[in-house]
């Protein structure tokens, strides 16, 4: 079991310029470099990159009458799960 909570940080700052301000007192690890989006590319090749088999995952649950819930939807039908654990 894992204590407390699981985290990533990320920046758009190069890691080279990143190093310089980061604050040393602090232990983050590692903070993941994030490129920006282009829109336009985006658009174009939504085609190629979306399709039937394109799948979202997300690390988010609802917390609600001490219970837990993947989203709205499943807490609106009280479909709870067990644990957080995989």
């Amino acid at each position: 079991m894992m204590n407390g909570i699981k985290y990533y940080l990320y920046s758009y700052i190069p890691d080279n310029q990143l190093g310089e301000i980061k604050l040393d007192i602090f232990d983050y690890g590692i903070i993941e470099e994030k490129t920006k989006i282009n829109p336009e590319k985006v658009i174009e090749n939504f085609e190629k990159e979306v399709t039937s088999n394109t799948r979202y995952k997300t690390m988010k649950f609802l917390a609600a009458n001490d219970k837990w819930f993947l989203n709205d939807i499943d807490w609106k039908e009280s479909k709870s799960i067990e644990t957080l654990e995989k």
